[in-house]
C-alpha cells in the first residue's frame, strides 16, 4: 500500500493518508511510537477533537500543505473544510470564540489569505515563520504585509532573540507574537523551564509561545520575575 517517491535524490516509501480510509487509520496504533504509556491511542477526527475540547479548551490547528492533499488529487479543498467545520461547530461565531477560543496557524500566506477571505474576523490568523521565510517575512515591508491578513507573528523564538527589533515592529502593525521552539533546550542560565518562559513573556515581551509541557507555562507573573 506504499508509494515509492524519490527525496534528495533517494527512493523512499510513503503511506500518505488519503491512500487509506477512515476506517483502516482508525486501526493504527497512533502512541506507542511516542511513548509505550501512550500504547493503542487512536487518531481522532478534527470533528471528534472539537466534541472533547469544545467550552472545556481552546484551540490552535495548523494547516499543512502537502501534493497529497492537492485538491485536484482528492477532490477536497482542505481550507474550505477547515472553515466549514469550525462554521458548522459555531465557531465563527463571538460566542463561540468566547466559550472555545479558536485560532488557525499556517506557514502559507496564500492559505491564510483565502481563510480571511472566506472568514472575515472570525477567527484569528498566525502567520508562522520558517527558517527559509526570514528575509521575506521578518523585514519591516513583511511583517506590514502580514498585517493585511493575519492576527499573529510566528517566528521560531531564536529569530526573536537574533532580531529582537521584530516584536516592536510587529506591535506596530497591531500584531501579537506567538513564537514557536525550533529547539527544545531551555539556555542553562535558567533553573527550569518555567522561569525560562517567564523571561520570554514578561522580558523579551511574546504574547504568547508554543511549548510541550503547557502546565510549565506561568499562569500569572511571579514575584521573582516582577523584581526582574
Amino acid at each position: 500500500r506504499h508509494r515509492t517517491v524519490e527525496r534528495d535524490g533517494t527512493a523512499v516509501r510513503v503511506w500518505p493518508v488519503v491512500d487509506f480510509t477512515l476506517q483502516e487509520i482508525r486501526t493504527l496504533d497512533f502512541g506507542s511510537w511516542f511513548d509505550p504509556s501512550f500504547a493503542l491511542q487512536r487518531v481522532v477526527t478534527f470533528q471528534e477533537s472539537l466534541d472533547l475540547l469544545k467550552g472545556k479548551a481552546g484551540i490552535y490547528p495548523e494547516i499543512k500543505v502537502s501534493e497529497y492533499l492537492d485538491e485536484s488529487a482528492t477532490g477536497l479543498d482542505i481550507v474550505e473544510e477547515v472553515h466549514r467545520v469550525l462554521v458548522s461547530n459555531s465557531l465563527n461565531t463571538p460566542q463561540g470564540q468566547r466559550e472555545t477560543p479558536v485560532v488557525i496557524q499556517c506557514f502559507h500566506p496564500e492559505i491564510l489569505k483565502r481563510l480571511r477571505t472566506l472568514s472575515g474576523d472570525a477567527y484569528p490568523l498566525n502567520q508562522l515563520v520558517w527558517t527559509t521565510q526570514v528575509d521575506e517575512l521578518l523585514t519591516p515591508e513583511g511583517i506590514a504585509k502580514v498585517a493585511e491578513y493575519a492576527d499573529a507573528l510566528g517566528p521560531t523564538v531564536a529569530m526573536l532573540l537574533q532580531q529582537p527589533s521584530t516584536i516592536e515592529t510587529a506591535r506596530q502593525q497591531g500584531l501579537l507574537v506567538h513564537p514557536w521552539f525550533l529547539s527544545k533546550k531551555v539556555p542553562a542560565r535558567f533553573r527550569n523551564n518555567s522561569s525560562y518562559y517567564e523571561h520570554l513573556l514578561y522580558e523579551v515581551g511574546i504574547d504568547g509561545l508554543f511549548v510541550d509541557d503547557p502546565d510549565k507555562f506561568p499562569r500569572r507573573q511571579s514575584s521573582e520575575a516582577s523584581a526582574n
